[in-house]
């Protein structure tokens, strides 16, 4: 499965101390969310909805996070589809 630049774009923004900045984890999403534009962002919605709804196993979604260069690492023993599905629900379109 290979990642589309706004998946990249997207993950980049999530640097070593994103969470440190921002109260809330939706805050976080929403401020790399701001980075993208609609466009771009709707791209990252369509394709986190594919690879949602594929039968990928949670280590395979989780190292697609872990190649990108977000300073963030997913856990390989779940969550990930999770925090694509809260991703998925901050894009406003």
């Amino acid at each position: 499965m290979r990642a589309p630049p706004e998946f990249l774009k997207f993950a980049a923004c999530f640097h070593q101390d994103v969470f440190d900045l921002e109260a809330t984890d939706e805050a976080v999403i929403d401020s790399a969310l701001g980075g993208l534009s609609s466009r771009e962002q709707e791209s990252l919605r369509d394709f986190l909805r594919s690879i949602i709804a594929s039968d990928a196993k949670d280590d395979e979604l989780a190292e697609l996070w872990n190649v990108t260069q977000s300073d963030f690492l997913m856990p390989s023993s779940g969550g990930a589809r999770k925090f694509y599905h809260v991703i998925v629900d901050r894009i406003v379109h």
